[in-house]
């Protein structure tokens, strides 16, 4: 409602509305509002498959390079094992030795499920008297309280740290199950609440099995001075009942009080610019 008000208050003094009145009845009877949002809603989901064509498109793009940069290293890691002269070797321990490396080497990403957050390669130091141990305590509670409620507000650090542990978790229970032992043993270490174990594996596990995104979203929260000075967030999972904390954005171009607006500030300024050669071109007749 703002935004109209503003935009009503820069429309010209001098604007002929009675003509506008008049050829806006003529639009509405012409191109009735229920055909041209009909068109428009059609317009609209264009522009959005396009845009899914494109992301795709681009998608695939990424991962046939990654395939090539993959090979690549596999090749040059392949090399590394080998030497020149392993051909001149006649020793049959040394062949079956370098044959038995080169099979064993295995992708990483078959071994260990790939993480949809960006996680970083040292461990963030958080302040704790016992050390290491409280670290870990610290994170687990936080991980544990994530969850049990889904959503929760707590210092920034600490909230992006804990978000890689709940990703891994759910990452490991989405690609093991529960019957293997590992992923068992880790659900065991991180939630205090052993009640959330199952909620873990028959909640959690059906609604993220599909999913192509990251399973926990972190949004940065108010900062308020002087207070904490690395600020506050919250980190949720999602899918989670309550409201969303970003609203969607609307595109309002397409509403039809701004296609009028627009159409009718196309007609005033070709009209101006018209009278302003009408004047000119009477001026330079007269001079």
């Amino acid at each position: 409602m703002p935004l109209l008000h503003q935009m009503l208050s820069s429309v010209p003094d001098n604007l002929p509305f009675d003509t506008l009145l008049a050829e806006t009845a003529k639009l509405m009877t012409t191109y009735p509002p229920d055909d041209m949002e009909k068109t428009v809603r059609e317009m609209h989901a264009e522009n959005i498959r396009k845009i899914k064509e494109e992301d795709e498109e681009r998608k695939r793009r990424m991962e046939k390079r990654k395939a090539i940069l993959q090979g690549k290293q596999k090749k040059a890691a392949v090399q590394r094992w080998t030497w020149p002269g392993f051909k001149n070797f006649k020793s049959r321990t040394v062949k079956v030795v370098a044959l038995s490396i080169k099979m064993n080497q295995a992708e990483l990403s078959k071994l260990v499920s790939t993480l949809r957050v960006a996680v970083k390669t040292k461990p963030r130091l958080l302040s704790s008297p016992e050390g290491p141990a409280g670290r870990l305590r610290k994170l687990s509670a936080t991980v544990t309280a994530l969850l049990k409620y889904e959503r929760i507000e707590l210092n920034y650090p600490r909230a992006e740290e804990a978000q890689g542990y709940a990703e891994r978790l759910i990452s490991d229970a989405i690609r093991n199950g529960d019957c293997h032992k590992h992923t068992m043993e880790m659900a065991d270490f991180w939630l205090n609440e052993k009640q959330l174990v199952h909620k873990l594996f028959k909640v959690l596990v059906p609604r993220y099995q599909n999913y192509n995104s990251s399973f926990t979203r972190l949004v940065l929260g108010p900062k308020t001075y002087p207070g904490y000075y690395a600020g506050t967030a919250i980190l949720e999972l999602k899918g989670n009942p309550f409201p969303t904390l970003q609203p969607k954005t609307h595109n309002y171009h397409y509403w039809l009080h701004n296609v009028l607006l627009d159409e009718a500030k196309k007609d005033f300024r070709s009209a101006r610019e018209e009278s302003k050669a009408k004047t000119t071109e009477s001026v330079t007749t007269e001079s």
